[in-house]
């Protein structure tokens, strides 16, 4: 039947295969998902594994600032991260606005990838880092954070010519429809998990309201390590969004 098929219509069956690819690529563009070509759509149907982002993916992209420790640290903080586009960066930059801080101008300002932002402000070198990247912390300072990251918050430690200065925690909810993706995902037999900048702490108390499983303080090497890992056990989908995922979604 096959056979004499081909012979009767060839064309119809040559063309009908990248008609309904490009279909499909359409139609997940017009959802805001971007398919790079015909052969990633169909290794879609072998997946067996999801690796997801936190901020931006799982979560809304649009953290706001609950907390602020330290003399003069949301201004510092807003002048290290005005311009910059990272959604922590813009929450702080959002909140100096809305109490109208006044922000001193920065200067030299670079991004460390996985680590924070760091310049000068009025002479001296101010830093925005991740509590890992900023070194040993005071006993009450530590705990403090500890305190915040189990709530599920991010925390950026604010550092003035090598020395503590203070805190800010931001909050990004979990998308509305993060947890149902999961549950389907789970339910079509395909684990789902979390590889995320975070701290493990923040990221656990984030994926746990989701349902799947969480690995945190990934510098960007190591979520493309993590993937060549897991896709040593089955094909594996990266979801990402920004920079720090290019490496493992190229």
């Amino acid at each position: 039947g096959l056979v004499l098929l081909v012979i009767g219509c060839p064309c119809a069956l040559v063309l009908s295969t990248p008609a309904a690819i490009a279909t499909g690529i359409a139609t997940a563009a017009r959802s805001g998902i971007l398919i790079k070509s015909g052969e990633a759509l169909e290794q879609l149907a072998k997946i067996r594994i999801a690796a997801f982002d936190k901020t931006g993916t799982l979560t809304r992209g649009h953290p706001v600032v609950t907390d602020v420790a330290g003399e003069n640290a949301l201004e510092l903080a807003a002048a290290i991260e005005t311009g910059l586009t990272h959604p922590v960066a813009k929450a702080i930059v959002t909140e100096a606005e809305r109490l109208k801080v006044i922000v001193p101008k920065a200067s030299d300002v670079t991004i460390r990838q996985g680590e924070g932002a760091i310049g000068k402000v009025d002479g001296r070198q101010v830093a925005l880092f991740s509590p890992r990247a900023a070194g040993p912390l005071g006993a009450d300072v530590a705990a403090s954070i500890d305190a915040l990251e189990r709530d599920g918050k991010t925390i950026c430690v604010l550092l003035v010519d090598g020395e503590y200065q203070g805190h800010i925690a931001v909050r990004d909810e979990a998308r509305d429809d993060a947890a149902p993706a999961v549950a389907a995902l789970t339910a079509m037999g395909i684990r789902s998990l979390m590889l995320s900048g975070d701290n493990q702490r923040t990221a656990s108390a984030v994926a746990k309201g989701l349902g799947l499983e969480a690995e945190g303080e990934l510098m960007p090497a190591d979520k493309l390590k993590r993937i060549e890992e897991l896709k040593a056990d089955a094909p594996v989908l990266m979801v990402g969004d920004g920079i720090n995922d290019a490496p493992a979604m190229a």
